[in-house]
């Protein structure tokens, strides 16, 4: 039985880390059967990065993917992707790449969310858990 202030005994106590441990943010490409680069990024994504990302990856992804010449693109509507800086890129600079426009809140039409949930369950896995991004 527990003792009064027992509790507060420090071998009595348990570590824990607020939101589930580290986290890394990336922006990553994928294809129905390839797995593209995984950009690290050091800080929230802006319309500015996230247009030199594509301007570094996807042309060079998509030529090997696709070298038959059947390139399409989706994205989902986050506000990177749809600054006004990214949207006059990718109608300018992709035009040998069709491009699909995913409608808001679209469960059916977004891959994205179904690879996270993988990738999420595969760290929940992991024991220990992840600790530092580094451990990711």
């Amino acid at each position: 039985m527990e003792k009064p202030h027992e509790s507060m005994d420090p071998t009595c106590q348990q570590g824990t880390v607020k939101s589930g441990g580290a986290s890394v943010m990336v922006w990553g490409l994928c294809s129905w059967g390839e797995m593209g680069p995984l950009i690290h990024l050091e800080t929230v994504l802006t319309g500015d990065m996230y247009v030199t990302i594509l301007y570094d990856h996807l042309h060079s992804f998509m030529s090997i993917v696709h070298s038959d010449g059947f390139r399409q693109f989706q994205q989902d509507n986050e506000t990177p992707h749809t600054s006004r800086f990214a949207t006059e890129w990718l109608q300018e600079y992709i035009s040998d790449i069709r491009h699909f426009h995913r409608p808001s809140k679209s469960p059916d039409m977004n891959i994205i969310k179904h690879i996270w949930y993988a990738l999420q369950r595969t760290v929940q896995k992991r024991s220990p858990p992840p600790l530092t991004s580094m451990d990711l």
